[in-house]
């Protein structure tokens, strides 16, 4: 194997190393955005889950003072006849 044949086999090694690792550079790059998108999602749906819980128990407390202030509009119509 002459220099130069033994030089070209060295480029070439290096040329794709440097590719690899420019790729591996990459997609571990593209995956930690990836996992900062999905965390984000999370965290948007667990505020969602609160406003809901919170909505259906405005709902709940409500259905349970409705008949209580039914009762009393009644009495205050009935006072006023």
């Amino acid at each position: 194997m002459t220099q130069e044949e033994t030089i070209k086999y060295i480029e070439t090694i290096l040329g794709i190393v440097a590719a690899i690792g420019g790729f591996l550079y990459w997609h571990f790059k593209e995956v930690h955005k990836f996992k900062d998108e999905i965390h984000k999602v999370e965290l948007k749906l667990k505020e969602l889950e609160k406003s809901d819980a919170l909505q259906q128990q405005t709902l709940d407390q409500l259905n349970e003072l409705y008949p209580t202030l039914k009762s009393i509009l009644e009495n205050l119509n009935a006072r006023k006849k």
